[in-house]
């Protein structure tokens, strides 16, 4: 996915000045900024719930700028949401068998292959044995699993992963990422936006860092998280005033 230069307001306020970031084949790239620097406004510009004013969205070579969300998704777009959305009247299995369902491309088939489906892809997460549970007794951990199971089935060839780490103790945090490194084994990208600077570096192969609508710094985490522009931003003074 290549974004260039895009530009989104709210009531005369940007929330992107004309950011650039590009996020390659089975890469994870990390999004992090304070709050407010526009993360959440770049993965809704990215998944086309925002239209632009201005810049460009490629993916796989095809402009997608105008594209609607589900033509996004029909293409291997696929985004979680901080506050997990599963159907609520399902189990965990019909949850996910009902993206493999109607999932990109020619889909799974079948009820029957959709199920199999979202078997496969819970065991692969390790929640094979909640299979039959109502998502409302999951806790914030196995729903946020839940919610990859669920992406994992729409067949995506990118996942905009929307701090699927907020709320978690550190073991449940471990297990996530252990998901997530899983997920790029498989030849997926994925953009992480997080407020976890320590899990995030250890995740990604790259980060970039937003501040005020803008690109502040990209690289390397280990170097990223050492420049003093970064460490301002976060901390609100001089990195020698910490």
């Amino acid at each position: 996915m290549d974004i260039h230069g895009v530009r989104k307001s709210f009531g005369g306020v940007y929330a992107l000045r004309g950011v650039s970031l590009e996020v390659r084949k089975g890469e994870i790239v990390g999004l992090i900024g304070p709050n407010g620097s526009g993360k959440s406004t770049l993965i809704n510009v990215a998944a086309g719930y925002y239209r632009l004013e201005a810049g460009r969205i490629s993916f796989g070579g095809v402009d997608i700028t105008e594209l609607a969300p589900h033509r996004r998704a029909k293409m291997g777009l696929a985004r979680t949401y901080q506050h997990p959305r599963p159907f609520g009247s399902m189990n965990v299995r019909d949850n996910v068998a009902v993206v493999a369902l109607f999932g990109r491309g020619e889909g799974i088939g079948t009820p029957q292959s959709a199920q199999r489906s979202a078997r496969q892809w819970l065991e692969l997460l390790g929640l094979e044995a909640l299979e039959e549970e109502e998502v409302g007794s999951l806790t914030l951990q196995e729903r946020r699993m839940l919610e990859l199971a669920r992406v994992l089935a729409s067949d995506p060839r990118i996942i905009l992963a929307d701090e699927v780490l907020a709320g978690l103790t550190a073991s449940e945090t471990e297990r996530v990422m252990e998901a997530v490194r899983k997920i790029q084994a498989m030849g997926v990208a994925l953009l992480v936006v997080e407020h976890n600077v320590k899990a995030v570096s250890e995740l990604s192969d790259r980060v970039v860092v937003l501040h005020e609508g803008e690109v502040l710094a990209e690289g390397a985490p280990c170097e990223v998280l050492q420049k003093e522009s970064v460490r301002v931003a976060y901390l609100g003074g001089s990195a020698g005033d910490a």
